[in-house]
C-alpha cells in the first residue's frame, strides 16, 4: 500500500472535517478521522517507549548473553514499521477494500512524529481566523487548552503549513466566501498538489458545500474574545500578528 498518506491537520473548528469528507469522496483515496479521546501526544509517548524498550533490550540482552534473549524489544526500523502498520490498520483496516492512497485527520497534533513515521506524507493544514476558531471551539467543545495555548498552536500549525514543501494551508473561512467556481478551482489545485487526478464528486462537494458543521449563533456564545483581549494576544503571542498578516487575516 502507498506509504505517502495525506494527513489533515489544524485547530478544531477550522475545516478538518470538511476536508476529510471532501477528499474521502475520491475513488483512489480513503481518509478517516482522528481517534476519540486519544491524542497525538499519547501516540508519541507510546512510540518513544517502544523505541526506548528496543534499545534497552538490545543492550541488556547483549550484556546478559543468555542463550535465549531475556528482554523483548525490536530495532528502530522494526518498531517504526510495526507502529506504522498498527496505525494504518486501525484507520482503514475495516474498510473492506484497499484504496490506492489513504490518509487521516490528525487535528493539530505536532507533525514531528508523523513525519518520522511517514517522511513522504503530505499535510493539508486547515485554518480559519484564529480568534473565530478559538471562540467556536470554546463554545462548542470543552477545549483541552486555554486561549493563549490555542493561539500558540494555531501559529505553529500555520507556520508548518507555510514552510514545508510537503505541507500546504487551506484557509477554510476565506475559501467559503468564494464563488462556487472559485472553490472548484481551488480544490482542483489541491488535488493536483496531492498528486491525485481530478474527480467530479470531490469538485462538486467543494463547490456545493462551503461548510458542513452547523455553527452556533454568536448570540448564544458564552465565551467571546473582546477587542482588548484580542489586542493583548496579538501583542503577547509570539508571531501571531505576523502569521495572521501573512495569511491575509485582519490584525487591526
Amino acid at each position: 500500500m502507498d506509504e505517502s498518506p495525506i494527513l489533515i491537520a489544524g485547530p478544531p473548528r477550522s475545516g478538518n472535517t470538511w476536508m476529510q469528507h471532501a477528499l474521502d469522496l475520491h475513488p483512489l483515496l480513503a481518509i478517516r478521522g482522528h481517534f476519540p479521546r486519544l491524542t497525538g501526544d499519547d501516540l508519541q509517548n507510546w512510540l518513544e517507549k517502544l523505541l526506548a524498550a528496543g534499545e534497552l533490550a538490545a543492550r541488556w540482552n547483549e550484556s546478559l548473553a543468555y542463550q535465549v534473549p531475556h528482554f523483548a524489544g525490536a530495532s528502530e526500523q522494526t518498531t517504526l514499521e510495526a507502529f506504522r502498520g498498527m496505525l494504518r490498520q486501525l484507520w482503514i483496516g475495516d474498510l473492506g477494500r484497499r484504496p490506492a492512497r489513504w490518509g487521516a485527520s490528525i487535528k493539530w497534533e505536532p507533525p514531528a512524529m508523523w513525519k518520522r513515521l511517514w517522511p513522504a506524507a503530505r499535510f493539508v493544514i486547515c485554518l480559519r481566523d484564529p480568534f473565530k476558531a478559538l471562540e467556536s471551539a470554546t463554545n462548542n467543545f470543552t477545549s483541552p487548552v486555554g486561549p493563549r495555548a490555542f493561539l500558540e498552536r494555531w501559529v505553529a500549525a500555520a507556520k508548518f503549513g507555510l514552510a514545508g514543501e510537503r505541507a500546504t494551508c487551506w484557509l477554510t473561512d476565506q475559501v467559503a466566501g468564494w464563488t462556487r467556481q472559485e472553490r472548484r478551482e481551488a480544490m482542483a489545485i489541491l488535488l493536483e498538489w496531492l498528486e491525485l487526478p481530478e474527480d467530479a464528486a470531490v469538485l462538486k462537494f467543494a463547490a456545493d458545500y462551503p461548510r458542513i458543521h452547523g455553527l452556533k449563533p454568536r448570540a448564544e456564545y458564552q465565551f467571546t474574545v473582546t477587542a482588548q483581549q484580542r489586542a493583548n494576544y496579538l501583542e503577547r503571542v509570539p508571531e501571531l500578528r505576523a502569521t495572521m498578516a501573512r495569511l491575509m487575516y485582519a490584525v487591526d
